[in-house]
């Protein structure tokens, strides 16, 4: 008896030591369910770096976005305020622009930078990007979903017309009178435009991700559209529940689109149906936090050609290669 009880000890021992795999009832692995879970009173500050490479055009564009959690209903919808918390441009581009409406017969390149951590709208410089330089400091709200969709934006108009109120201001100072005059309506509609709901809900896109429905192991994957060649088109992408550690989610995400798919259609400024056919590819991998699935750090990779295609004019016409990556980052 005393044997058995011994055998039994030991026995109970060894199975201490082997560490424990958590299983579902069917044999399979747990399955995560991928929720955000935000409490009022949260803060997250992040790095957006927007790299885009376009032929002979280049764009950097490393926002210092803030994130503050201001209410969570009873469905887990919260309502957070998002803050331009700092700008850092690098532009390099093609324009036929001379200045005071002169169109040049030749392209010229131009290159526009600011920090606002070291520029502001107090400078009388002729390249300060104002429209960009007076949205730092401005607010505005979102409501999303427990799966981080947005379903709402709120204080666009009032945060428009304090934008706009800065930069005619900024022209009245800095330009001849006649200009600041001429380039009012102007200013108006390029800040709505710079603003929009569209490019605001592109933006946050790379900083708030969507999550799927379902509960998922790791291993599993899942599919959803992303945009593509400048977030103006979509295809299907594959995302992949990659790995869990040290309080973190790894997700990886693949999208290709080949030769052999359907164009995209649009009409062209003669008011033609054409074709739009794109190929490349899009590579992410992104880390979200295990006890809020909030979005930690990722990056992203497309590269992209295209041919656009007019049957009616028995034309083909080859783009330049779009080339983007995108990264986010905690701030300290």
């Amino acid at each position: 008896m005393k044997k058995q009880i011994l055998i039994s000890a030991v026995i109970i021992f060894i199975f201490a030591q082997v560490p424990v795999v958590c299983v579902a009832e069917s044999g399979a692995a747990e399955k995560l369910n991928l929720k955000l879970q935000l409490k009022p009173g949260q803060t997250y500050s992040v790095r957006h770096t927007h790299k885009v490479k376009y032929e002979n055009d280049s764009f950097l564009y490393v926002r210092d976005i803030g994130f503050e959690v201001e209410r969570v209903d009873a469905n887990g919808i919260a309502t957070i305020t998002v803050t331009y918390q700092a700008l850092k441009m690098d532009i390099t581009r093609e324009s036929f622009d001379g200045g005071c409406g002169v169109k040049l017969a030749r392209p010229i390149l131009v290159r526009i930078r600011y920090d606002s951590n070291k520029q502001s709208l107090a400078d009388d410089d002729p390249n300060l990007p104002v429209i960009e330089a007076a949205g730092v400091g401005e607010s505005f709200d979102i409501k999303i979903t427990p799966n981080g969709k947005i379903i709402g934006l709120y204080g666009l108009e009032k945060m428009h017309t304090r934008i706009t109120e800065r930069v005619i201001a900024w022209d009245k100072e800095h330009l001849e009178k006649k200009w600041a005059e001429r380039l009012k309506e102007l200013r108006r509609h390029n800040t709505r435009s710079c603003y929009s709901e569209k490019e605001i809900r592109n933006m946050l896109s790379d900083m708030i991700m969507v999550l799927p429905d379902q509960p998922l192991a790791i291993g599993d994957s899942w599919t959803d559209r992303i945009k593509i060649w400048g977030k103006n088109q979509e295809i299907n992408g594959t995302y992949r529940l990659k790995d869990s550690k040290k309080g973190t989610i790894v997700i990886d995400l693949s999208a290709k689109r080949t030769v052999e798919e359907e164009p995209f259609s649009w009409v062209n400024n003669e008011g033609r149906e054409v074709g739009f056919k794109i190929v490349g590819s899009y590579e992410g991998s992104f880390e979200i936090d295990q006890k809020t699935s909030w979005l930690v750090r990722s990056k992203v990779k497309t590269r992209f050609t295209g041919k656009v295609i007019d049957e009616e004019a028995n034309d083909e016409m080859t783009q330049p290669i779009l080339e983007e990556v995108i990264t986010v980052e905690p701030m300290e």
